[in-house]
């Protein structure tokens, strides 16, 4: 590490910048400490309720002495005394803990990744530089538009808060090849051909598909991801919706029984299995009309299931479009070019399009196809 900064001091241009972005950090350290404390202390005091209320299910009461088969009875009354707050904290709470478990993996993941790099000995300082270069460029695409931008004596816009981009990681493991190659000739040509393999699996992944992985498990993908075909739950697209400018999505509707068209926040989904409960406007995390007429809604529980006059069916292809500059989510019916329905939407959330079939009595499956899209247009 030592070296690493050694080797580069030199190319710092303006060691005030360095300065300027310490402020802000400095102020992150102390947020991040005292997230970290506050959820040390509610994790004591969970702790201490659970020493007090724990109990054995499978102990056999008629060998108890009478002391400890009070205890047990207290235990049991204390227990369903708290009964809404257990399912109000084991409900309400994954939400939030869903959040901050994704993120500690990928932090921790992109802590993992920069570590080997800067322990690898044999990356040449030239790559050294260009990650440099990556890791001081500004991401402009999650900073708000309208935000004003810092500029110094010579125009160049200064790094502001929460503005770093992450290391090209592609870049860090086709170093990390080449130094491997360079000391092992013989595994040169194993190393290419992992190289084009990871290539071609990449690319496969290029586009907006259907999830694998953001779906109820009995739902089924065909057609490299395009079609979806289901009785029941949520199934998502990736990638998430830009949060700038406007994007529009086209879904056919192949088979229809019940099916559900609109976006969502993937946190709820995964905390309820991609079954949440529609009916709850504050726990689904959903913005969504369906082919009966219905509207859903997670902002706003007067719009929360609400019947209206439009539908849809077999055949049909629904056009959606979500721009993040109104806040606004419009479904139009794309042969009658009809309009369905306008809602207003949380642009702070990040959120996926995202498909929901239902099954009716004696039914068969529904079946949606993703015929185009447009991001950030």
């Amino acid at each position: 590490m030592t070296e690493f900064h050694v080797d580069h001091i030199k190319e710092l241009k303006d060691l005030e910048e360095l300065k300027q972005w310490s402020k802000p950090c400095s102020s992150l350290q102390e947020q991040l400490i005292q997230s970290i404390n506050y959820y040390n202390n509610i994790l004591n005091l969970l702790t201490i309720i659970k020493n007090n209320l724990q109990f054995d299910s499978f102990i056999e009461i008629s060998l108890l002495n009478l002391q400890d088969l009070d205890n047990h009875i207290n235990k049991l009354i204390n227990i369903r005394s708290i009964e809404e707050f257990i399912q109000d904290i084991h409900l309400n709470s994954q939400d939030q803990f869903l959040k901050v478990e994704y993120w500690c993996k990928n932090i921790n993941s992109f802590q993992k990744n920069k570590q080997n790099y800067y322990n690898e000995p044999n990356i040449q300082s030239d790559e050294k530089q260009s990650i440099i270069t990556d890791i001081k460029q500004v991401n402009q695409n999650e900073t708000d538009s309208n935000s004003p931008s810092k500029i110094n004596e010579n125009n160049e816009p200064r790094i502001r808060n929460s503005e770093f981009q992450r290391p090209n990681l592609q870049k860090i493991q086709n170093s990390q090849i080449r130094a491997q190659s360079s000391n092992n000739p013989s595994k040169q040509s194993k190393i290419i051909i992992q190289q084009i393999t990871d290539q071609k699996d990449t690319s496969k992944q290029i586009g907006f598909r259907f999830s694998q992985t953001l779906k109820f498990e009995r739902i089924k993908l065909t057609n490299e991801g395009k079609i979806a075909t289901g009785c029941g739950g949520f199934v998502l697209c990736e990638p998430s919706i830009p949060k700038e400018g406007k994007s529009s999505f086209k879904i056919r509707i192949d088979k229809c029984d019940q099916i559900y068209i609109g976006v969502c926040n993937k946190y709820y989904q995964q905390a309820y299995q991609f079954e949440p409960i529609l009916q709850q406007f504050d726990k689904h995390g959903s913005y969504l009309i369906n082919n009966l007429g219905q509207v859903y809604c997670c902002k706003d529980e007067k719009l929360n299931n609400v019947q209206k006059s439009f539908k849809f069916q077999s055949y049909d292809v629904i056009c959606m479009i979500v721009d993040y500059v109104s806040k606004c989510i419009e479904w139009k019916q794309e042969i009658k070019k009809s309009m369905f329905y306008k809602m207003n939407f949380d642009s702070n959330e990040e959120l996926y399009v995202c498909v929901k079939f239902q099954k009716k009595n004696f039914s068969n499956a529904s079946s949606v196809e993703i015929v185009s899209y447009e991001l950030n247009k």
